[in-house]
């Protein structure tokens, strides 16, 4: 599981498909924390 900022960074890797969320709840207990807000308005 990656931990902190490691979790957004494989996030944008893979153009936000899998979350910093689903990578790690821990971190990022919401849905959306971590998903910068211009992606979080495309979806």
């Amino acid at each position: 599981m990656p931990q902190g900022r490691k979790a957004i960074e494989w996030a944008k890797a893979t153009d936000w498909n899998v979350t910093p969320h689903e990578l790690n709840p821990y971190d990022y207990p919401d849905m959306e924390d971590g998903i910068p807000l211009h992606v979080r308005q495309t979806v």
